[in-house]
């Protein structure tokens, strides 16, 4: 679903309790957060790479599931093998 607002304004769809904006959901907030994330995170990139167990998926491999708003069902289709492939070797 791509809603970006509740079906009964100012409610929680699923708990239908009412929603709030906490101090650290301003988006400035936010993007500091993310910000730090990526700053802590991105080293490991280079670091898993450079052990040569490093795998990106995007989705593109299956660009109708990408159109149809579908891009984790796209990255499972690519993530999947890899996994299955992982888990069968496990004694």
């Amino acid at each position: 679903c791509s809603r970006t607002s509740p079906a009964r304004e100012g409610l929680d769809d699923e708990t239908g309790e009412p929603l709030i904006r906490r101090e650290d959901d301003e988006p400035a907030k936010v993007r500091h957060r993310l910000d730090d994330y990526d700053h802590l995170t991105r080293p490991l990139l280079s670091h898993f790479a450079d052990l040569g167990i490093l795998h990106t998926f995007d989705g593109e491999n299956y660009p109708e599931l990408v159109r149809q708003n579908r891009r984790s069902d796209a990255i499972y289709t690519d993530l999947k093998p890899l996994v299955k492939a992982r888990l069968d070797r496990l004694p």
